[in-house]
């Protein structure tokens, strides 16, 4: 499920989209024993683990052909749910500095090598 080296080096501008299309093989998606669907996840590259702190991840739904109907919509599911469990320690989010500018009252007074500061930005 790699989209090509010369795609996915391309840096996406503030502002832009750009839509990535995968060629998902037998051994990408579900098999034998297998639910109908796997959950992998996306994220971006360039420094992941400042972007996933910042929220660069999501769910990537991988299902057998036959569960999907015509529009790629799944069959015999009223709805999806995906849940993602980890910790992001939002203390390497490329936002953390705006972040305390705009949410904390008194910037000056801040020390973000403090302990209890760090902490309160990991989140479980």
């Amino acid at each position: 499920m790699e989209p090509s080296k010369a795609v996915k080096d391309l840096p996406i501008p503030p502002g832009q989209s750009f839509t990535y299309s995968w060629r998902v093989t037998s051994e990408d998606g579900p098999a034998g024993s297998d639910p109908r669907c796997l959950t992998r996840f996306y994220y971006s590259s360039i420094s992941p683990i400042r972007d996933m702190a910042s929220g660069l991840i999501g769910p990537l739904l991988v299902c057998s052909k036959e569960t999907m109907d015509k529009k790629g919509i799944q069959m015999m599911s009223d709805e999806t749910r995906v849940v993602l469990f980890s910790v992001f320690d939002e203390n390497h989010s490329w936002y953390l500095e705006e972040n305390i500018r705009q949410f904390c009252s008194h910037v000056d007074n801040l020390n973000p090598q403090d302990p209890d500061f760090y902490a309160s930005n990991v989140m479980h």
